[in-house]
């Protein structure tokens, strides 16, 4: 996080808009393979609900192959349909919203609603061209929200690339809503992760 981001944090936190942020600080999961993204950000949203006073439960992305074949996603990454489904899989119940018709102002009360709360994650899909990073489609979970300056804080599963980092709101609906150019259809500039959404996660 830059060093400015640091009152931004603490005057989130005091109005409400940082809800999971200190349990998903504790549960930060970096994704082990460059393909991961979308399944680090899953156990990183699971391991931050559950109950920590029950040890077992506690998920990282290589126990995830009993569901799926972990070979695969370490070539062509995941489907929005598998991670929909290895989320039901571990015990999460999931709200999908594509964000391709979608206000600033709609996708802003999303976030705004989901981070004044403890026990829900959002997790965006995005592409990191649209904010002048290097790379292409990726999945990260949010951990908070400035009112004040109209931002989201990006909890980056590639720590080895960009540490957490703040992100304006009308930024964020751009690199979402990016259009795949190889279909001209509303979908992520990559081949590997084929849905545009954001998503809110719960435990059952």
């Amino acid at each position: 996080m830059v060093e400015e981001g640091v009152p931004w944090l603490c005057q989130c936190v005091s109005v409400g808009h940082m809800g999971v942020y200190f349990k998903m600080a504790e549960n930060f999961q970096t994704q082990s393979e460059l393909a991961y993204c979308g399944l680090s950000s899953l156990v990183m949203a699971y391991n931050t609900l559950k109950d920590p006073d029950i040890a077992a439960g506690w998920w990282d992305e290589d126990m995830l192959h009993c569901y799926i074949n972990l070979d695969a996603v370490r070539g062509n990454g995941i489907t929005f349909g598998q991670l929909l489904y290895l989320a039901e899989r571990i015990g999460l119940s999931v709200e999908g919203y594509s964000t391709h018709k979608m206000s600033d102002d709609c996708f802003r009360s999303i976030i705004r609603s989901a981070t004044s709360t403890d026990d829900k994650v959002v997790i965006v899909n995005y592409h990191r061209g649209c904010l002048g990073q290097s790379g292409g489609g990726h999945v990260v979970p949010l951990g908070g929200y400035s009112a004040s300056r109209d931002m989201v804080l990006v909890m980056d599963v590639a720590r080895f690339k960009y540490p957490p980092h703040w992100v304006p709101i009308p930024s964020m609906k751009k690199a979402i809503d990016t259009v795949d150019g190889s279909t001209s259809e509303p979908h992520l500039a990559c081949d590997w992760l084929l849905s545009n959404v954001v998503t809110v996660w719960s435990l059952l």
